[in-house]
């Protein structure tokens, strides 16, 4: 809590009125009129910026009003960021955080000087309007009235669904109930006993039918093992004279496998005279090769012998004219690199000399635009020049009274009729200063260029010189390329010796590889030789044995054919049943048991064509009539008893769906309700009645706060009532209009009246402000008054009153004194 004091004009009421302003766009003073009122006389704008928290946001607006253009412009930070920099968006940002009107802040949080009683005198409507925006906000009753209005939306939504829902179940239970009717359940049962009972009947024709097949198709199963059993038979007859051929055969076997084994020992032994022929016919070829390749490795030794003498002596050549021309090459190369480095600088100095060429080029071009510039000015300026002198000496002559000594001439000034010349000084001045700039810019300029030129001038000098040194450095060059000529000097000489002693380690190495190899091949050659000797050796013995064996074999084969021809048979047929062998059953054995086998299987098919009385071909034929006729009555079957269990589901489901027609039924009725509540309440808080209750209420509270204050201020005198047509003052027992009231009077109601406004909005508005309320008020009732606010201070609110009475001042310790200059300071 402080109080704003200084001296009447200081502009304690500006800072109330910058407030007022920075929040909503319009003052007190000038009330909704044009912003520009507010710009002091001379000035070509004004501006106020106010920071402010709320909400737990730090939030700040700056306004500027400009008189050039007539507008106003408007920016708003929250937390240091940009948020709006439109007025009309800033307007709508700061009436949403403001959460109240301009009307009813002006009268409530800020009581501006002269409408402290502005509340106390406002007709009923006004109250109300004030007490929905600052205590109990419309925009919060219109919200409460959008959360009604939407909670009886979704419950008539919510009822027309369950509405929606009952009658589908009801038409679901009617499809039901004509789908049971259409066939009884008890029918279906009766069917289905009829269907099993005729299935059973033919199942058991089925079976009998089923056994005479399965006994004709043992009587097939015996026939065909009797005629395998007679196949069989007739195999046995052609076994036993196969088995006949393979005694006499084996009779034989011995002398037969002394023949083959003569024959096998034969074929190996003339085996073994083809690979050592093979391999004798391949040490020969080996033995030519080795011979060949070592004439060709001496005669490679030999050439690589020369070769080698021609390389020394050449390495003792370049050796000789490396060692003569080693300095003149050193000093050939320290002029290449003295040559490299000048003729950098050389490009170096070039480059530069362009550069500068073109700088004094384009400054010499800049001099002449320039100079062009000036000059077009200069005949402009001379052109105003003269009426600029007229206007300021008529400037002059109106400060000037008759008999004043002028200032330009020094003469007696004497009093004549002075026209009003219209002139444009601000341009005289302009042209003016652009004209010094562009000298010294021309000035600037010419400096450069002398630069620039005493630049280009060094650098031509230097570009001679090092040319010079080129010539010279060229000229050594040539005397001593000449001198390396004359002793036969090469570029690449250390190369060639590099190369020609690489050459000669490589002939070296060639050279005592060839002899290595010609000494291992001689080796090799020695072996060979002595590997054909024993080759030959082989050989021979080789041939003996094969002449004894073809003797021998020649002999079996004789004494075997004789022996053929007495039991008749030739030599193939011999080979072919010689390998075979006797089985352990004889042919004739097995025979006698496939007779004994044929007997007993004629005698059981006898047995089973007596058991039957139809042939395969009406069995069959019956049992495929049976399984259709079983199959048609079994799907008839099926079809009743799916329909018996698509009947039961039927009774099923509607008993369900009658379960849930019943609940939703009792849902349906409490949404009917809870719509019908609904309806009433919004109904209810739309009314004028309800708001009117609201506002009662509200006004209640606030008037009960406002008369325990005027029961300490008037020691019980004043007490405050509201009606239908405003707030009503009762002076004890007589009822008194406000407007009729003192001025001291009217400002002690007022007073308590926004003093309990102030407490009943904590929490809506951390503010309160009084501009010069207490002027009207005695001594006593100052004092009083000051008791009363010293009590708001334990509602933690910025409160601040304006007042120019010394007196009121003395009951506050924290003060804002405003000076007059704009000047502020704490005490």
């Amino acid at each position: 809590m402080f109080l704003i004091v200084g001296q009447n004009g200081a502009g304690k009421s500006s800072l109330l009125e910058a407030i007022v302003f920075s929040l909503y766009g319009v003052g007190v003073r000038y009330g909704k009129k044009s912003p520009l009122d507010y710009v002091r006389s001379g000035a070509d704008h004004c501006q106020v910026k106010f920071s402010f928290l709320r909400g737990g946001k730090k939030y700040e607006v700056v306004r500027r009003v400009r008189t050039k253009d007539r507008s106003s412009e408007a920016v708003l930070f929250v937390n240091d960021r940009v948020v709006a920099s439109q007025r009309s968006l800033v307007d709508e940002k700061l009436r949403e955080v403001m959460g109240a009107s301009y009307e009813s802040f002006t009268s409530t949080f800020f009581l501006p000087q002269g409408m402290v009683s502005s509340l106390l005198t406002a007709t009923r409507s006004k109250i109300n309007d004030i007490v929905f925006d600052v205590l109990f906000e419309k925009k919060k009753l219109t919200k409460i009235i959008e959360k009604v209005n939407d909670a009886f939306k979704d419950a008539q939504r919510d009822r027309d669904e369950l509405l929606r829902r009952v009658n589908e179940l009801k038409e679901e239970i009617e499809g039901l109930d004509s789908h049971i009717k259409e066939t009884p359940l008890d029918l279906l049962e009766s069917e289905i006993k009829n269907l099993d009972r005729q299935i059973s009947s033919k199942e058991e024709e089925l079976k009998n039918v089923e056994r005479d097949l399965q006994i004709h198709s043992q009587i097939e199963s015996l026939e065909t093992m009797l005629h395998s059993k007679v196949e069989e038979r007739k195999t046995l007859l052609v076994l036993i004279e196969e088995e006949r051929k393979i005694s006499a055969a084996k009779s034989l076997e011995l002398p037969y496998r002394e023949l083959l084994h003569t024959s096998e020992s034969l074929e190996k032994v003339e085996g073994n005279i083809e690979k050592l022929q093979a391999s004798r016919f391949r040490v020969q070829q080996e033995l030519q090769r080795l011979e060949e390749e070592v004439q060709k490795a001496s005669f490679e030794a030999s050439q690589c012998d020369d070769t080698v003498q021609k390389v020394q002596q050449e390495i003792e050549r370049l050796s000789k004219i490396d060692e003569q021309c080693e300095q003149l090459v050193e000093r050939s190369s320290n002029l290449k690199e003295r040559w490299t480095t000048l003729e950098q600088h050389l490009q170096n100095r070039k480059q530069d000399l362009e550069r500068t060429t073109r700088r004094i080029q384009e400054k010499k071009k800049e001099q002449v635009e320039l100079e062009r510039e000036l000059n077009f000015l200069t005949e402009e300026f001379e052109k105003v020049k003269s009426s600029a002198v007229l206007w300021m000496a008529d400037q002059i002559a109106e400060e000037l009274r008759d008999g004043d000594r002028c200032p330009v001439c020094g003469g007696t000034y004497r009093k004549r009729s002075v026209g009003r010349l219209e002139y444009d000084l601000e341009k005289y001045r302009q042209m003016r200063e652009t004209i010094e700039k562009l000298k010294e810019k021309r000035t600037q300029i010419l400096i450069e260029l002398e630069n620039l030129s005493e630049t280009d001038h060094k650098l031509k000098e230097e570009f001679t010189a090092l040319q010079q040194q080129l010539h010279k450095i060229e000229l050594e060059q040539g005397q001593i390329s000449q001198r390396l000529d004359e002793i036969g000097y090469s570029p690449h000489i250390k190369k060639r010796l590099r190369e020609l002693n690489a050459q000669l380690q490589k002939l070296l190495m060639k050279k005592s590889a060839l002899a290595a190899d010609i000494s291992k091949k001689e080796g090799t050659k020695q072996q060979l030789q002595l590997r054909l000797k024993e080759l030959e050796e082989d050989l021979k013995a080789l041939v003996e044995e094969q002449k004894e064996l073809s003797f021998r074999k020649q002999s079996i084969e004789k004494e075997l054919l004789l022996s053929l021809t007495k039991i008749g048979m030739d030599l193939e047929t011999f080979e072919r049943y010689v390998v075979k062998d006797l089985p352990p059953v004889g042919a004739q054995e097995r025979l006698s048991r496939i007779d004994a086998e044929i007997g007993q299987l004629k005698s059981q098919i006898e047995q089973l064509k007596g058991s039957v009385r139809k042939n395969k071909e009406e069995c069959q034929k019956m049992e495929n009539s049976l399984r259709q006729e079983l199959e048609g009555l079994k799907n008839q079957r099926d079809q009743k008893i799916n329909r018996r269990a698509i009947v039961r589901h039927f009774m099923e489901r509607k008993e369900e769906l009658s379960r849930q027609l019943e609940k939703l039924q009792e849902r349906f009725e409490e949404a009917r309700r809870q719509s019908s509540i609904l309806s009433m309440v919004k109904d209810t808080l739309a009314a004028r009645e309800f708001q009117s209750y609201v506002a009662n209420t509200v006004l209640s509270e606030i008037v009960e706060r406002a008369n325990q204050l005027l029961d300490f201020l008037t020691d019980g005198r004043f007490s405050l009532s509201v009606d239908e047509s405003g707030f009503v003052v009762r002076d004890g027992s007589i009822r008194r209009d406000a407007n009729g009231l003192s001025g001291g009077e009217k400002t002690l109601v007022s007073i308590a009246l926004a003093m309990s406004i102030a407490e009943e909005a904590t929490g809506e508005m951390e503010a309160f402000f009084i501009d010069e309320g207490f002027s009207s008020l005695d001594s006593d009732n100052k004092l009083k008054v000051a008791d009363a606010l010293k009590r708001l201070e334990r509602l933690s609110k910025v409160i601040g009153f304006v007042t120019h009475e010394p007196e009121f001042a003395d009951y506050f310790d924290r003060k804002l004194i405003v000076e007059k200059g704009g000047k502020l300071r704490w005490t």
